[in-house]
């Protein structure tokens, strides 16, 4: 019929909505700024309701549902925080604890990190973690005896050539003969043509462990 059911005589419709449907938007009213919403209905007996709520009233509405909303999430959220900290600082402690078993090692320590006693049940990451560890340190370990060998036993076989050069240097020296001295340095130089064979087969020996 066109006329007005109920409500205040001021809230006309929103000019824009021709079709059915709804339409919201910002107006004054009386001084005041509200926010209206539009239905409109084609039905039989259509009909167009407006409804409106001052700017003011939303914003202090939307504010105590948001301190409602905080009062009742901030003790699971604080709960939570505690929670996940106390879990995460649980799990990295055994990585933690085998930091400091590493840095307070001896550079010449090789021998395998025992296992981490912080964790009753270690992860299976960090198991992983230990095992890759004590691997790179058994094949340190194995690559020093190897040099320590290989330093051996080149001393050992640059031991008897050297002997033997600084003997017939030293018996050239205490003679007064040409022959003598022309002997031991032909001597000397097999000796120091042995030796040097010897560190060749040496390096060779180096290069092929390597």
């Amino acid at each position: 019929t066109g006329t007005r059911i109920a409500g205040h005589t001021g809230l006309l419709p929103s000019p824009d909505l021709e079709g059915p449907g709804y339409q919201l938007e910002d107006t004054d009213f009386h001084g005041r700024s509200i926010r209206t919403a539009t239905l409109r209905r084609n039905a039989q007996d259509p009909f167009i309701v407006v409804m409106a709520q001052t700017t003011r009233h939303r914003q202090r509405v939307f504010f105590y549902l948001l301190a409602s909303s905080l009062a009742a999430q901030l003790p699971l959220l604080l709960f939570l925080v505690w929670w996940l900290r106390r879990t995460i600082r649980g799990d990295l402690r055994p990585l933690a604890d085998m930091q400091t078993m590493v840095e307070r090692r001896d550079a010449n320590d090789l021998s395998p990190l025992p296992p981490p006693l912080a964790a009753a049940i270690p992860t299976r990451e960090l198991s992983s973690l230990g095992q890759a560890i004590n691997s790179l340190l058994a094949r340190l370990a194995h690559s020093l005896n190897a040099q320590r060998e290989f330093t051996g036993n080149v001393a050992h076989e640059l031991r008897t050539p050297l002997a033997g050069i600084r003997a017939q240097a030293e018996y050239a020296l205490g003679s007064t003969e040409p022959s003598v001295w022309r002997t031991q340095l032909e001597g000397i130089a097999r000796s120091e043509a042995r030796a040097s064979h010897q560190v060749e087969q040496l390096l060779a020996l180096a290069r092929a462990d390597e």
